[in-house]
Parts: C-alpha cells; structure tokens; sequence
C-alpha cells in the first residue's frame, strides 16, 4: 500500500511550482521585450526545473520496499537481525534513494547504530508534526532496473512492548538533487515483541506439590495408588518402590511402576489495574511482568505448565490461556510483553479516579481453576475485602503474590514479589 508522492520541503527552490511560473514569466516577459539573453536565461530554468520534475515523478513508481526479519521476538538487551529489501521493477534507474524510519522515544525495539533525536521542527519537516521523535535513515545509490538490494542490519531490544513497523517515509529524487520526492510506504509483515525481562527467581513455593516425585521426573509424579505393571528388582531403587505383597508371599522381589500423573500446575493471574490509579506506580507492574514471565520460563523448564490470565487493557479484552491446552510458552510471553494497563480517567476537577478493578474472563478462569489449575494472583496489594470475583476465586484455594508485604493481617496465604526473588531453587 502506498500514499502519492508528494514533493519534500527539502527539494530546491528552483523547482518549485511557484518558481517555475516565475520562470516562465520571465521567459515571456524577456521575449517581449526583445532580450534573448533573459528569455533564454528563464527558458534554460524553466526546462530544468521541468526536467528534474519528470524525472523526480518517476523515480519512485514501481519500487517496492520490504522489512524482512526471521525472528520478530526477543527479551530485552538482545539483538536481532533485520534485513532492508529495496527492489526497483522499472526500466529507468534508480539513482539515489533514502530511507527514513521514525520511532517513539519510548520504543521497545531500535536500531542498533545511526538512531538520533530529531527536534519537532526535524519532525515535522519528515512529515510528522508534534512529536518529538528518534529517527533513523538508510541510504541506497544507484539501484539498476529490474534489481534490488538488500541491506542488513541489527536491531536492539530496549524494553518491553509490542512495535509494529506500520509506515517508512521512502525519498528519492532526480539525479541532480533539485527535486526530491517523499513517499509514505506500508510495511506489512507481523509485529516484533519484545518479551519482560527475566531476572534469577525462586521456584520451590511452586514446586512443592510436585517434588514428592522422585528425582528426574521433571515436574510429574507417579501417583501410588494407580499401579501400572511390575519389574524385576534393581539395586538401587527406593525402598519404598518395591512390592512387599509380593515379597511377603515368597515370591521374588518386584519393584512397582506406579502411573505417571501431572501435578498441579501454575497459573498467573495479574491484577493489572491495582497499579493504575492516583500513586500509579508503572515501575512495579513492570517488575511483575517480569517476574511472571521469570516463572514461565523457569518451570516450564521444570517441566510445570503454566496459564496466564489477564484483564482487559488500552490493547483490548481479557486474556486466558489455560495450562492445559493452551498454545504454549511463547504466546504466554508474548501477552505479557503486549499488556498495557487501561489508562486512569479524571473526575470533575481533573484528577485521577481510583482504578477501577480489573475485568478478567470470569468464566473462564473459574474453569480452569475447577480443572485443577492452581491459581497465583499478583496484585499490588490486599485487604480482607477485595472485589467479589477475586474472593471467589482465594476461597477456592488461590494464592495471592503482592507487591509488597501488607500492613495487616489476610485470612489467605499469601507471597511478595521480593520473596520470589533471587534464585536459588
């Protein structure tokens, strides 16, 4: 998709269309008169400007740009590798073309070399008023017809967020430089992520359902009353593995094989609203996430599946993903790095309400918990009255993790953020 070329305040004077009627002018007036000097003067202006017109107007018809990347996900401080396709399908060369891409200060994704701020008069002369931007420019010569070329580059993952590379300012011009045309080319392609970022936390408050399993299980346990089949007795296995009926009886000594079963699982579930309101406090819904997408990566590698639950934000509705039949790590990760909070509203007098409370899919989330998914909900913090939904859901054995440790007593176990970190099992 591509908008019409317009002419960039950055073309010469000589060519604009006020100039040319001046040139033009000049040229008729000078032949009035009888001065084949200034007629000619004016005639050798007007046909160049003319001239760099045309030859502009055709420079960026049929050229085709593309932002290919192999791997659009990441967490933060890593690099990826980014390729630039400019591609020229036309018999007539092209000589010079510049590419220039705009990013938000606060953009998760950037290029790794040649970022710099642009002032709002740089940014409204790129075609984009009233921002002040970072920006950042590709240049390319002399691309032949029927060819293109390919520039890499790496791109560096500075925080985490959802970029979408929706429109790029392509400027290209006639050789002489006089005119230079600008325009606004859509990149389709899917959107880049940029994951939490992970930090050393502590997974035992997790796993102490599972580790009654012997060791190497891998998050699952055998459970001792489904008795799969029976083997020969090996040195070495636990006592407690080994068949004392059998052994009773005179026969020889068996050891059991007890039917694999999966424990109770993870699922998070964030209240992402309790950290909006009057003292919002940005910074620690950001260290949840992390410490949420820390867990993730940590347990699944434990072997222990995980659900995530969140509520409706600025992006849309609620989000369940259940343990158990849900599409996986990656798209968990990739919900969290998308998740913004619903922004505050003002009152009368222009200030900040109370957060509202977080909307989740109720109905769904309660179905996961009645399927065996133990809950964790992360909020910032609790009292003995939280919202009727939330309730329902601590009496039926939830967990809740806060930001901090409350003033006041809860009549439901809780853990702190603080608590989870560090690592060390």
């Amino acid at each position: 998709e591509k908008a019409r070329p317009d002419i960039s305040p950055k073309s010469s004077m000589l060519v604009r269309t006020a100039s040319l009627v001046l040139w033009a002018a000049g040229a008729l007036v000078g032949k009035l008169v009888g001065s084949p000097q200034a007629a000619g003067f004016f005639s050798f202006l007007l046909l160049l400007g003319l001239a760099s017109r045309l030859w502009a107007s055709l420079s960026l018809r049929r050229v085709d740009f593309e932002l290919y990347a192999p791997v659009r996900r990441a967490f933060p401080g890593q690099t990826l590798e980014v390729e630039l396709r400019l591609a020229n399908h036309k018999f007539l060369p092209l000589v010079w073309a510049e590419l220039v891409q705009l990013f938000g200060r606060d953009a998760p994704l950037l290029p790794a070399e040649g970022v710099r701020p642009l002032s709002r008069e740089e940014s409204a002369l790129e075609g984009f008023e009233g921002a002040e931007l970072l920006g950042w420019r590709q240049r390319f010569s002399l691309l032949l017809w029927e060819s293109q070329v390919r520039c890499p580059c790496r791109w560096q993952a500075m925080r985490r967020g959802i970029y979408r590379p929706q429109r790029v300012l392509l400027r290209s011009g006639d050789g002489l430089g006089l005119t230079q045309l600008a325009l606004s080319v859509a990149v389709p392609g899917r959107p880049f992520a940029v994951y939490p970022a992970l930090q050393p936390v502590r997974t035992g408050p997790f796993l102490r359902y599972v580790w009654t399993s012997q060791r190497g299980g891998r998050g699952f346990l055998e459970d001792p009353t489904l008795l799969r089949s029976t083997r020969p007795y090996q040195p070495g296995d636990p006592y407690r593995q080994l068949n004392w009926r059998m052994a009773a009886l005179g026969l020889p000594l068996e050891s059991n094989i007890q039917e694999t079963v999966l424990p109770r699982n993870a699922h998070f579930v964030l209240d992402g609203q309790s950290w909006q309101g009057p003292d919002a406090d940005r910074p620690g819904l950001e260290d949840a996430l992390s410490v949420i997408a820390s867990l993730a990566v940590e347990l699944e590698e434990r072997g222990v599946r995980c659900g995530l639950s969140l509520p409706a934000g600025a992006g849309g509705g609620p989000v369940c993903l259940p343990a158990f039949g849900g599409p996986g790590r990656e798209e968990l990760l990739y919900c969290l790095a998308a998740y913004q909070p619903r922004p505050d509203e003002l009152d009368g007098e222009g200030k900040v309400k109370p957060a509202a409370p977080s909307r989740f899919e109720e109905g769904a989330l309660a179905s996961a918990q009645g399927q065996g998914e133990r809950l964790y909900i992360f909020c910032r913090r609790a009292d003995a009255s939280p919202p009727a939904f939330l309730r329902r859901l601590l009496e039926g054995g939830a967990r809740l993790v806060l930001a901090r440790e409350p003033e006041g007593p809860l009549p439901w176990p809780h853990l702190t953020l603080d608590s989870l970190k560090g690592g060390g099992g």
